[in-house]
């Protein structure tokens, strides 16, 4: 069986010798200067690196060889996506391990540091099967660097108020350059966009592109909020989040739809006057984009479609897990559940693995919500992170992304953690500062 982990790495190799490899390493060295010497360069190779990680190929694509024409430089980015990935992550790593503790007592959040177990655990389930040893070692190296940079430095790259505000633009941002570069190839071409009827964007299914758009919304919610924020971006973020719920809607998904309303009941639980206050302004916003992208809102009448898609498929995980009970399959392909797939894969050892890294975090969530009040210039936090949270758990349960690396949805995932742990931080350790303005971290 062909090893797809050598491949990959001899693929690299080939790629960095060619000329265009040369020019990359020029382009490398000299943006790795900026994101070291500066504060808001690693934030802007982070959202592009969240972004390029969402780009991928259909399978009719992959099947037939005949790739979707997308325009500049989105084509280059997508073409090019792993080796652009993993390149951008290296790029931010210097950072990320440069990064100190400053005021703050957390280095990371154990929640991350038990994610990281788990996804060496897959990997390591991944090595025992026959011509994936070298995939398994790759994937290894990648759940280790991506730890360092999401677990760890990013938890650190926090430091003040000011930092915390930027990791929730970024978070938003990421949304909103999927935005960008989706609306700019339904203007010209709207059958790239589109599986079917229903919107995928420049993500290779409708529901990974429901998954990015219902995962990232929530911190639209808390930019609307922060009356910190200038008129002019509160409209920005308000059109932004407007776009990106009839684009969501125009996926047809259902997970997505679940997620949303999860999120947004998790954000506003405490507070419904906010949400009467939110409500009317992304509705506004939502009523302008639906008049103006009709071509991506024909499956949204499937959101109300009842019919089970995912039983057959939950009944073979169920079935490969019932029949490798200890380690399971490691060959299990259907990626209708992170919990159920992890089972199939991996079998109890990888259940475990994945049980302590949902009760770390629920956990560190039940702490957070007991020490709210005492944050301060931080208290809408919490409503964040809780939001988002507990929208990718709930979409774990219809999506396999938690066996994935190098993911849009594990960096949204693992910048949740870091503002959790930033919270938690300020709140546990410093209570005699989080109550007053300004915010010190």
């Amino acid at each position: 069986m062909e090893n797809q982990g050598i491949d990959q790495i001899v693929q690299y190799v080939k790629l960095a010798a060619s000329p265009v490899g040369l020019l990359a390493i020029g382009l490398f060295l000299f943006v790795l200067y900026f994101v070291v010497k500066t504060s808001w360069a690693k934030w802007a190779v982070l959202i592009l690196f969240a972004n390029v990680a969402a780009l991928s190929f259909t399978p009719e694509e992959l099947e037939t060889g005949k790739l979707r024409a997308f325009m500049f430089p989105v084509s280059i980015l997508r073409n090019y996506g792993r080796a652009i990935t993993v390149s951008m992550l290296l790029l931010l790593l210097p950072s990320a391990l440069m990064a100190t503790r400053g005021r703050r007592q957390s280095a990371f959040l154990p929640a991350a540091f038990a994610f990281m177990c788990f996804q060496l655990i897959v990997a390591a389930r991944l090595f025992l099967t026959e011509g994936e040893s070298g995939k398994a070692l790759l994937e290894a190296l990648i759940s280790i660097a991506q730890f360092a940079l999401l677990g760890y430095g990013l938890n650190l790259w926090m430091q003040n108020l000011k930092d915390v505000k930027t990791c929730v633009r970024a978070i938003a941002l990421m949304n909103t350059t999927f935005l960008v570069m989706s609306a700019q190839q339904l203007l010209v071409s709207p059958d790239l966009v589109l599986a079917g009827s229903r919107f995928m964007g420049v993500t290779s299914n409708p529901q990974a592109a429901s998954i990015l758009l219902s995962s990232t919304i929530p911190a639209y919610y808390y930019l609307l909020l922060d009356k910190t924020e200038s008129k002019k971006l509160r409209i920005f973020w308000g059109l932004a989040a407007g776009l990106a719920v009839v684009f969501l809607l125009g996926t047809g998904s259902r997970t997505g739809a679940l997620m949303l309303a999860v999120g947004t009941l998790l954000f506003f639980r405490l507070r419904v006057v906010k949400l009467l206050i939110v409500a009317p302004i992304i509705g506004v916003f939502v009523a302008v984009a639906w008049r103006y992208t009709t071509d991506v809102t024909g499956a949204s009448s499937r959101l109300l479609d009842g019919t089970n898609t995912r039983e057959h498929k939950w009944q073979v995980m169920w079935a490969d897990f019932i029949s490798h009970p200890i380690i399971g399959t490691g060959s299990s392909k259907t990626p209708e559940n992170s919990y159920l797939a992890t089972a199939a894969n991996t079998g109890m050892l990888g259940l475990l693995a994945l049980a302590v890294f949902v009760g770390l975090l629920l956990h560190a969530v039940v702490a957070l919500t007991q020490v709210r009040n005492n944050l301060g210039a931080l208290r809408e936090v919490p409503n964040l992170v809780i939001a988002g949270i507990g929208a990718l758990l709930i979409g774990a349960i219809f999506e396999a992304f938690l066996l994935g690396t190098l993911s849009f949805v594990l960096v949204v995932l693992f910048a949740y953690m870091a503002l959790l742990a930033v919270a938690l931080d300020a709140a546990q350790h410093r209570p005699e500062e989080v109550g007053h303005q300004p915010y010190a971290v």
